[in-house]
């Protein structure tokens, strides 16, 4: 029963943060924060009313955990300060049972959620690129300029190993060898194109990427990782000034789908660990 309580109340956080992130393109501090406080606060009244503390230290485990995940992918600038903060608050609400199960479930729910991400990214990129068709292809063409060779190499390649009946595994490295580059081409131009937006600073809200670091009279506001702060915003607008600033896919809708995932199989089917592994290698 406590499982379903928390897995429900963290479904609703989810779709709540979803909403507003697909909407405003944030999720907001008193979301993710009272997630994380709810995660602390029924781990500890769990622990009370069985007389045990472990479920406290399976919480508080999960969380800091999670916590050294989301400092480091938002230090790389692959998660925004939401993202980061609602994968803290996950970590302290998945519904461990032994130090394993810590493990193995907190490395299954990222898992599931880079791989839903990844999915779910590229098909929302798609959509952006052809609303953008126009900025777009002419800068897709040109980064696939730039690896013309490499795309030569490795049709010859595969029409080589096509011809000589290769070993399967063999055939396929020569097709990854051919669309790694031109992934990469793609989303190289997509960031160019299609990510990278003129507005004025009236448009700015906290936390937001500066492209390049932009001089303001004789101060220079920089293009860090922790986005631009109010005061930063409040000295844009005092000087009328428009900056570039480089927008993201809302991520959140991933963390939805990969929770549903996780805690459908987890809450609902109950499984024992080997075949929480195996749902893994199904990936």
């Amino acid at each position: 029963m406590d499982s379903y309580i928390v897995f429900f109340v963290g479904l609703a956080w989810m779709i709540f943060a979803t909403i507003q992130d697909v909407k405003t393109r944030e999720v907001s501090n008193w979301l993710t924060f009272s997630l994380i406080a709810f995660g602390v606060a029924f781990s500890i009244f769990h622990s009370l009313s069985i007389g045990k503390i472990n479920p406290f230290l399976f919480s508080f485990a999960g969380g800091v955990f999670y916590f050294c995940v989301a400092f480091a992918l938002y230090y790389a600038r692959v998660f925004a300060g939401g993202d980061a903060k609602l994968l803290m608050g996950v970590g302290f609400i998945l519904p461990y049972s032994s130090w394993l199960n810590v493990l193995f479930l907190s490395l299954g729910f990222l898992f599931v959620l880079f791989f839903v991400g990844a999915i779910y990214s590229l098909i929302y990129s798609f959509f952006i690129a052809y609303n953008k068709r126009r900025e777009f292809v002419p800068a897709f063409l040109k980064e696939l300029k730039i690896f013309k060779w490499l795309f030569l190499f490795s049709l010859v390649l595969i029409a080589f190993l096509f011809t000589q009946g290769t070993n399967k595994s063999i055939f396929l490295g020569g097709i990854l060898i051919f669309f790694i580059p031109l992934l990469y081409a793609y989303l190289m131009a997509l960031d160019k194109s299609c990510m990278i937006r003129l507005v004025h600073p009236r448009e700015l809200s906290e936390g937001d990427w500066l492209e390049k670091d932009v001089k303001v009279g004789k101060k220079i506001i920089r293009a860090s990782v922790h986005g631009v702060s109010k005061e930063e915003i409040r000295a844009l607008r005092k000087a009328n000034k428009k900056v570039f600033i480089k927008e993201g896919i809302p991520f959140v809708p991933a963390f939805l789908i990969a929770y549903l995932i996780t805690g459908f199989f987890v809450v609902v089917l109950k499984p024992d660990l080997a075949s929480f592994v195996a749902l893994l290698n199904c990936f």
